[in-house]
């Protein structure tokens, strides 16, 4: 028994020195930081290899949404801490390997802290090692769905329909409502499909769309809007500001480019006296105004006629001081002005220029002398291919303030006459060659007339080939009269409801007339007159006034079917007046 112990004792005496080898060994590794990585430690121990690290996309997250830690050490407990928004420290266990979810509401750095034992101490100590991770958040951009509303007409005459299409769409959550809501009412609607309504009043549309924003959580719910008028009218129309002029006209000349949709006005004054030879063009599509070549003669009380080789030929007026005999032809093409071949034999102005079915210009009548103070009986006919005017048959009587109107027939419609202080009532026409009293055996034989002599009225070809007679001086300014060229007679229409001369008259695409402005014989008017052919009716439309009176204005329809009208009244043949560089469109009513 003795002999065993001892025989023990003996072992463990002779193997204790490798025991210390082993220990001291141990200790240097520990002592100099074996297994470190790119941890930090608080001690010279041995510390563990551990890692923080995005698990997935390292990309800047929405608030609120989760993102992946992935803890890795090789031994150790382990905790991950971080500060809140509000600033308190919150801790989760972490096990190596295993993810943790975390959902930061603000960019935040998460810590994982490992705690070990340090075995070089006789007693052991507990040291840490750590690792951090930041994870970025990202503001979520003031995205909104997109959306519309579009009605398909602003404007629409009582008992008519107007279609609303909505659309909309949303790529960052969910569409929780579509409506469109109007007065009480309140439509569902879902995007790109049309709903119709016909309102009878002024009604607002707007399409409202509650959505959820599911980028940050918790998610956002928001709402937009698009609203849209629909205003109802019993007017046949409405008028809206044009574009500026350079310069105030009146007693200008107006038409339109061909095969364009500009419009060139050219000459006038700007202010009774003053005679301008400047000309700009009107874009329809712009609502806007530019300069183009001068004329070579100032020029008022002329016209301007689109030739069939696409020039426009401008003829006589006055410049200020002398009625003119010249003519001169604008180019489209190069805006530049020429004068023609050769002058006319005589004076014009205020007379009418005609162009004929055989593409010659018709020039007829107006005021003769140096001041343009009397009438003439005279014509000139403009042949393009020579460039020249030639004399043509004289009226049988003087003319000024009257219209000439190409028929359908070919033949040319004269209307009244100022005649000094009187009125003409006798009509005529043109066939080309001669002047006779409308179609008549005996041409002596006074009839086809007007009921009621007038002058510086209009005339309007309609759609039904009979030629619309409205206002001017006469016995009543409000009376109107409609000429049928296959009976060559004449038949009295409904009167306006206001007195005008000077006014213009323009036929629109559905055949219907509209009468826009005029004198009353005391001042320039800023109301208009529409005629409806089909019932022989007018209707004011005072409630959709022009913004300046105008009389002696010009008036045109444009190829999208609305009216330009410009101009002011000054007096003739010499005076001050004022001018307007405003224009102003007219547009029907859908």
């Amino acid at each position: 028994m003795t002999f065993e112990i001892f025989s023990t004792l003996k072992r463990h005496l002779i193997s204790w020195p490798r025991h210390v080898l082993m220990v001291s060994s141990l200790g240097l590794l520990v002592a100099c930081g074996g297994g470190g990585g790119s941890s930090t430690t608080t001690s010279t121990g041995a510390a563990p290899v551990i890692t923080l690290t995005r698990s997935g996309s390292a990309d800047a997250i929405y608030s609120g949404n989760a993102a992946l830690l992935l803890p890795s050490f090789n031994y150790g407990s382990a905790v991950l801490s971080w500060s809140d928004a509000q600033g308190a420290t919150q801790f989760v266990p972490a096990t190596s390997n295993v993810p943790i979810s975390v959902n930061p509401t603000q960019t935040t750095t998460y810590t994982l802290t490992v705690s070990y034992q340090d075995p070089s101490t006789v007693r052991p100590q507990t040291l840490t090692a750590t690792a951090t991770q930041e994870v970025m958040i990202k503001a979520a951009e003031s995205l909104v769905p997109t959306y519309d509303l579009v009605a398909s007409s602003n404007l629409i005459t009582s008992g008519s329909t107007v279609t609303l299409t909505p659309t909309f769409a949303w790529s960052a959550g969910t569409i929780i409502s579509s409506v469109i809501n109007y007065g009480t009412q309140s439509i569902p609607v879902s995007s790109a499909n049309s709903i119709s309504r016909s309102p009878t009043s002024n009604t607002t549309y707007t399409l409202r769309i509650e959505y959820r924003d599911e980028r940050v959580i918790p998610n956002v719910v928001a709402v937009v809007e698009k609203s849209v008028n629909v205003d109802v009218t019993t007017s046949p129309g409405f008028f809206t500001i044009g574009g500026t002029m350079a310069a105030g006209r009146s007693d200008h000349a107006m038409v339109q480019l061909p095969s364009s949709p500009l419009i060139l006005v050219a000459g006038g004054t700007s202010n009774g006296t003053t005679v301008l030879k400047t000309a700009e063009l009107y874009d329809p599509v712009t609502n806007t105004w530019r300069a183009t070549g001068d004329m070579k003669t100032a020029r008022r009380g002329h016209t301007a006629t689109v030739l069939n080789n696409g020039k426009i030929l401008v003829v006589g007026g006055n410049d200020g001081t002398n009625t003119l005999s010249t003519a001169e032809t604008y180019d489209p093409t190069t805006g530049v002005w020429t004068n023609t071949i050769g002058p006319l034999a005589y004076t014009h102005r205020y007379h009418t220029a005609t162009l004929l079915s055989d593409g010659k210009v018709l020039i007829a009548g107006g005021t003769v002398g140096p001041l343009g103070t009397a009438d003439a009986k005279y014509t000139e006919v403009y042949t393009p291919s020579t460039g020249s005017f030639t004399p043509g048959p004289t009226l049988p009587e003087e003319r000024q303030g009257h219209t000439a109107t190409l028929l359908n027939n070919g033949d040319v419609l004269f209307v009244g006459n100022s005649l000094g202080n009187g009125a003409l009532v006798r009509t005529l026409t043109y066939d080309g060659t001669s002047f006779t009293w409308p179609h008549l055996a005996t041409p002596s034989v006074s009839t086809g007339s007007l009921a009621q002599a007038r002058y510086n009225h209009s005339a309007v070809l309609l759609s039904t080939g009979k030629v619309l007679v409205t206002g001017g001086f006469g016995l009543d300014s409000k009376t109107a009269e409609l000429y049928n060229p296959s009976t060559h007679t004449w038949a009295t229409a409904n009167s306006m409801t206001a007195p005008r001369a000077y006014h213009t008259s323009t036929a629109l695409r559905n055949g219907d007339v509209v009468v826009i402005g005029g004198y009353n014989g005391s001042s320039s008017l800023t109301s208009m007159d529409y005629y409806e052919v089909a019932s022989n009716t007018w209707s004011s439309v005072a409630q959709k006034t022009l913004t300046q009176e105008r009389s002696m204005n010009t008036s045109l329809m444009l190829t999208n079917g609305k009216v330009l009208t410009l101009g002011s009244y000054c007096p003739v043949p010499s005076g001050a007046c004022t001018t307007y560089t405003s224009s102003e469109i007219w547009a029907p009513s859908p």
